[in-house]
């Protein structure tokens, strides 16, 4: 008897696959998913970049070589012409149009020269102070600190409340003396009159830095008020879950806001607001599958609710998370789960972005500061040249005679002896070739670094493109290669009734 039923629901079995209650394999669409698979296998998306980037880097590293190569060959070329044919009035010449070149006009250079002296007393003093906190246990804050109103003064605060009296005076008179220090190095150059290859370069830093700098402020306001908006919604909506009888009026307004400001950061579109978007939105996802999983577990009554919550400020994720659970017994979350890997695509293209405007305007501080380096040293040999020992003992010599070795009897005490005079040429001629060769190959290879980084970020935003489409399209065709492997075989049907015609004959035998 109970072979007679297995039999007969068998044939059933059988018969409502045959006539479509079950999906029937098909050899055909089985190929076509594996087509599509072996088709995207094929699609190196990698390579798109990698290949690219790695030519730039080798096109960056031949440039770096060639820039020494280069300024190699001028300081050669430059030692012999000196050798040759300079005078020393000539040196003095050349120093100063190069200083000219780097600094500008006669006028501009002491501006300069004078800012910078004035950065440099001032990391001496911070220096200093920064020492008299340490040898007394403390750590003087940087000067972003220091300087903010409220930061600063909340630090001040913690130093009053010192226990140690004599620490306490020490730390205070450290940070007194600090601030005037922080004044000045927060000023810079600006207010400098500059021209000459500096005035560029520092303009390309400004505006570098301007332009990071408001776009980051841009919509900070609107990311500030965002939480603040987002933790008030959370409070009311979990208000109304304690007490569903009250008014709705305030979760709603809180979802209003949060959904005016959202769209506010999605339209902005830079890179400070898709990061922050996208962490937001891969926040919302993760407490949304998080909230799931303790429903689906039964540790919670008000999972629903609390599901509700983390998606609400975002309509098209509600959307979402409302198709993929209409099945609660076998949820789809393939689209919630894509929807993360796309967040995760787009957050680390912004990061990136973000990081590599951040070593822009680093790459733009080094090329400035190349030619800073350029401006003093031509300005110490200048100085040097310039010198009354050196006009008055050396006057139009040859340079190749006069950076000749004196003799013993030469020497003497006198500030502005011949030996002292010599001294003051040699030390101008060693700066004035240092700055002719490595100091402007250095500066060439911060300008080569530049282009380079330039391409980079092209490169990396067609990376994120890419890898947005790529979190898309994987899930869809592992879909569809399971989906044309899945259904039930002819002969597995075959194979089922075989085996019910067999159990069937058994049956009638043992009847």
């Amino acid at each position: 008897m109970e072979i007679r039923r297995y039999v007969a629901g068998g044939l059933l079995l059988a018969a409502a696959c045959l006539s479509g209650g079950c999906a029937i394999y098909s050899e055909t669409r089985d190929k076509q998913g594996q087509a599509v698979e072996e088709s995207w296998a094929k699609v190196d998306l990698k390579a798109q970049i990698e290949v690219p980037r790695k030519n730039l880097q080798a096109l960056l590293d031949e440039q770096l070589v060639v820039e020494d190569e280069l300024w190699n060959a001028r300081r050669a070329q430059v030692a012999r012409s000196m050798a040759y044919s300079w005078t020393v009035p000539v040196m003095t010449k050349r120093v100063a149009d190069e200083l000219l070149r780097v600094e500008g006009t006669a006028q501009d250079a002491a501006a300069l020269n004078g800012a910078l002296s004035a950065l440099q007393q001032a990391r001496e003093g911070l220096a200093s102070q920064a020492s008299i906190a340490r040898q007394i246990g403390q750590e003087l804050p940087i000067c972003e600190v220091l300087l903010d109103p409220q930061k600063g003064a909340e630090f001040d605060a913690q130093v009053a409340k010192l226990a140690n009296q004599n620490v306490r005076a020490a730390m205070t008179v450290a940070v007194q003396g600090a601030k005037p220090y922080c004044h000045v190095l927060a000023t810079g150059l600006s207010g400098v009159s500059i021209s000459g290859e500096l005035k560029v370069a520092e303009g390309a830093l400004s505006i570098e830095k301007a332009a990071l700098a408001e776009e980051e402020a841009r919509t900070a306001t609107f990311r500030a008020q965002y939480k603040t908006a987002l933790s008030e919604y959370e409070s009311a909506a979990a208000e109304l879950i304690a007490k569903p009888t009250e008014s709705r009026d305030k979760v709603d307004a809180a979802l209003t806001r949060l959904g005016e400001l959202a769209e506010k950061l999605k339209n902005a579109n830079d890179s400070f607001s898709v990061k922050f978007v996208s962490e937001e939105r891969l926040a919302s996802l993760d407490r949304f599958l998080s909230t799931y999983s303790d429903v689906v577990a039964g540790k919670g009554t008000d999972g629903g609710s609390r599901a509700a919550i983390a998606l609400a400020v975002f309509p098209d994720l509600v959307d979402k998370a409302r198709v993929a659970l209409q099945d609660l017994q076998k949820p789809n979350l393939v689209p919630l789960a894509l929807q993360k890997n796309l967040e995760k695509a787009k957050l680390d293209g912004a990061q990136r972005d973000v990081a590599t405007r951040t070593t822009l305007i680093a790459l733009r501080q080094a090329h400035a500061d190349g030619l800073i380096a350029q401006a003093k040293a031509y300005k110490s040999a200048h100085d040097a040249l310039t010198a009354k020992g050196v006009t008055q003992q050396l006057g139009s010599a040859k340079l190749r005679e006069a950076l000749k070795p004196v003799s013993a009897d030469q020497i003497t005490d006198k500030p502005d002896g011949l030996f002292e005079s010599k001294q003051k040429l040699w030390k101008a001629t060693a700066l004035f070739l240092d700055a002719e060769g490595r100091l402007r190959a250095e500066v060439g290879k911060t300008r080569y670094r530049m282009t380079a980084l330039e391409r980079e970020r092209s490169l990396t935003l067609a990376e994120s493109n890419i890898n947005q489409w790529k979190a898309l399209i994987d899930p869809s065709v592992d879909l569809m290669t399971a989906y044309g492997a899945s259904g039930l075989k002819s002969s597995d049907i075959q194979a089922l009734l075989n085996s019910l015609t067999l159990l069937w004959i058994g049956v009638g035998v043992n009847k």
